[in-house]
C-alpha cells in the first residue's frame, strides 16, 4: 500500500506544472502548516559546533554537568548576616495596626455583587458566593482577619486582594464597590 502511494506521489510530482490545480492546492497546504522553528548548533566548551552524533552527545553532557554542578563557593560570614536581618524583620510587629473585617461587612459585600459578572481569578461565581452559608462566610473572615494581622497578601493575588481589604478597612462607610468586592483566598 505504501509503496502504492509513493508511486502515485512521484507520478504525481513528475506531472504537475505550475497552471495544474493540484499544484496551487499544495502551495497553499504547506503556507498553511506550522513552520519549523530551527534548533540552534550545539556548541562544545571551546565554542566550536559539534557535528557528530557523539559529540552532540558529550555536549549536552558537558553542559549537563556544568547546570547541576555543586554551586561555587559563597561568603558564609554575608549568609548569616542575610539570615539574621531576615529573621529580624520576621520578628519585628506589624507597623500598622489594622482594624479586623466584620462578618457584617463581607456579607454586604457578597449582597451587593452582580450576579452576571465573570468569576473572578479564583473561579468562583458572585452566584456562588451569594449562596455562601454563614459559616463559611464566617471561615472567609477568619481567613481575610488572619492576613491582615500577619501582614500576608498572597503574591498573586496581591492586587485584588490588598484593594478589597483596603477598601473594606479605609473606606468602611463606602462599602458598595465598583469591581468585585471579595477575592477568596485560594487553598494552597
Amino acid at each position: 500500500m505504501q509503496e502504492v502511494r509513493n508511486d502515485n506521489w512521484s507520478d504525481l510530482m513528475i506531472e504537475i506544472k505550475l497552471s495544474h490545480k493540484v499544484f496551487w492546492g499544495l502551495a497553499r497546504k504547506a503556507l498553511r502548516t506550522e513552520k519549523v522553528i530551527p534548533t540552534p548548533a550545539l556548541r562544545k566548551l571551546n565554542n566550536s559546533i559539534a557535528f557528530g552524533d557523539r559529540e552532540k552527545v558529550e555536549c549536552l553532557a558537558d553542559s549537563i554537568e556544568q547546570q547541576c554542578s555543586e554551586n561555587p563557593s559563597f561568603d558564609v560570614e554575608h549568609v548569616r548576616r542575610v539570615e539574621e536581618e531576615v529573621h529580624r524583620r520576621v520578628c519585628l510587629p506589624p507597623k500598622d495596626d489594622l482594624d479586623s473585617i466584620t462578618q457584617d461587612e463581607v456579607s454586604k459585600n457578597i449582597k451587593v455583587l452582580k450576579i452576571r459578572n465573570a468569576p473572578g481569578a479564583d473561579s468562583i461565581s458572585s452566584i456562588a458566593l451569594k449562596c455562601f452559608s454563614a459559616p463559611l462566610v464566617a471561615l472567609l473572615v477568619t481567613i481575610f482577619n488572619a492576613c491582615i494581622k500577619n501582614c500576608y497578601f498572597p503574591t498573586r493575588l496581591s492586587r485584588q486582594f490588598v484593594t478589597t481589604v483596603m477598601t473594606m478597612i479605609v473606606g468602611r462607610s463606602r462599602l458598595t464597590l465598583s469591581e468585585r468586592s471579595i477575592f477568596v483566598v485560594q487553598a494552597a
